[in-house]
């Protein structure tokens, strides 16, 4: 089974209605609904906003379903100003922001390559269905990047494309736990 995770509802919803799904008597939170999308078992499971949200219910979601991959999805801020809303970037790489925003200089943490057979099929998934796409890194930040500025210090300071809020998390729990992760955002 490949499992699915977003912060939101709404960054699942479009997979959840293509997929014929059931939800699955648990908690409420972390939400999960189970079902096939493009003939594969998935797990599609809403963690909630944040480092630490994002952590619990992954390594729930492992606990309980012992998925074979996981794939992190979700919005993010674009720091290219050549992507608008909608376009789609898989992410080779994902970062930590590791001091806040607005004090010093910006580090990140070491990054967390994504799985590369994973992100080969994402890629050839793009390229099938005719999607226009780019290749990239992330950086998961503790909260949301709004204001111009601080997009320009950090796509100035950095090497990433995006940034968002869960990732890395995710990324840090699967890989802690040996299972591949890839990194999806739009």
């Amino acid at each position: 089974m490949i499992a699915i995770v977003a912060a939101l509802d709404a960054e699942l919803s479009a997979l959840e209605r293509r997929a014929r799904v059931r939800r699955i008597p648990s908690p409420p939170w972390p939400l999960m609904v189970e079902g096939t999308l493009a003939g594969r078992r998935v797990l599609l499971a809403r963690t909630g906003m944040g480092r630490a949200r994002a952590q619990e219910a992954t390594a729930v979601l492992i606990q309980r379903y012992n998925p074979e991959a996981i794939l992190s999805i979700g919005f993010a801020g674009s720091l290219v100003s050549e992507r608008r809303a909608a376009h789609l970037v898989i992410a080779r790489q994902v970062y930590a922001l590791e001091n806040p925003l607005r004090e010093g200089p910006l580090t990140a943490s070491n990054g967390l390559a994504c799985d590369p057979a994973l992100v080969e099929l994402a890629v050839a998934a793009a390229r099938q269905r005719r999607l226009a796409f780019r290749e990239g890194a992330s950086l998961t930040v503790p909260q949301v990047v709004s204001q111009p500025d601080v997009k320009e210090r950090i796509g100035d300071t950095l090497p990433v494309e995006m940034v968002e809020m869960e990732s890395y998390w995710v990324g840090r729990v699967t890989a802690d736990r040996g299972i591949p992760v890839r990194r999806q955002r739009k």
